[in-house]
This record gives C-alpha cells, sequence and structure tokens, in this order.
C-alpha cells in the first residue's frame, strides 16, 4: 500500500513546520504529489490534486477543491486556499507517518463542509475553527452528526 509523502525518495520540506508556524501559506507552485520517478505531478495551487502514485494498485486518485473553484470570486478563491493549506497541514503533521488517499479524501469532505459554513458566514475557515461560538452553530446546524463525522482528527 502506497501512503501519501513529500515524494517517491522521501525528501521532505525542512522549512515547512516554520513556515506555518509563522501562517504562512505554501505558494501555489509548491508540490504536494510527485510521479514514481520524483518529478511533480501536482502542486499546491491546483484545485484538483492527482495522488494516483500513491492509491491502491495505481488505480486513479484525486482531490477535488471544486466548490471555490470561481475565477472573480475572492472569499470563495480565499476559501478554497484555505482549504488546501489546512489538508498540507495534516498531511505535514502526520510525517514522518502517512496518510491514505482514502483518509485525505475524507478530510476534504470534512474541510469543504467546514468552508461551506464559513462562506455563508462570511468569515473565513481558521476564524471558524478557531471561535467556539461559530463552530457551536456549525454542529447545531447538523443535527444527525453526519457532517462533523469527516472532521479531520
Amino acid at each position: 500500500m502506497n501512503k501519501i509523502s513529500k515524494n517517491s525518495k522521501g525528501n521532505y520540506d525542512a522549512n515547512f513546520d516554520e513556515r506555518m508556524s509563522l501562517g504562512e501559506v505554501p505558494s501555489d507552485d509548491y508540490p504536494v504529489s510527485y510521479n514514481p520517478d520524483g518529478t511533480v505531478l501536482s502542486v499546491f495551487g491546483d484545485t484538483k490534486w492527482d495522488l494516483t502514485p500513491y492509491s491502491y494498485f495505481g488505480e486513479a486518485a484525486f482531490l477535488y477543491f471544486p466548490y471555490w473553484d470561481a475565477e472573480n470570486d475572492n472569499p470563495k478563491k480565499a476559501l478554497n486556499a484555505e482549504t488546501r493549506w489546512l489538508l498540507q497541514l495534516i498531511i505535514e503533521d502526520r510525517k514522518p507517518k502517512s496518510l491514505t488517499v482514502g483518509t485525505l479524501q475524507n478530510n476534504v469532505t470534512g474541510l469543504i463542509s467546514l468552508a461551506k459554513h464559513a462562506l455563508n458566514s462570511k468569515i473565513s475557515l481558521v476564524r471558524l475553527l478557531s471561535d467556539w461560538t461559530h463552530m457551536r452553530e456549525y454542529i447545531a446546524g447538523d443535527p444527525g452528526g453526519k457532517r462533523c463525522m469527516f472532521l479531520p482528527h
């Protein structure tokens, strides 16, 4: 079983933790997936990340951030970037142990649910996650708990 990691050679960005602790979002050309030969397959700025080399038996596997794929809508573009940034933080936090593509897909589902609520509340995703009042509103809007089961943990 292949799991997501920086690349097939095991090279990690040593400065990633320091940049994230400063609140810096990766640049749009920051690599997020690699082909088996080590060439970059997807970059942070893509709204579709190709994780095929990390999937079981090499079947096609993608992470989509389509809800915010709007060129002239700044709040949606910002939420798209925040969603990708938080997923990248989840990936980096799990190192050296890696996450499966299925786990990452579940995390994206949860982050998109949160981002939709943030968009409707006219706040950032980070603000939603850091403000208990906003999180209670999100949870209250999900009486069956179905959205919350996908929250990253």
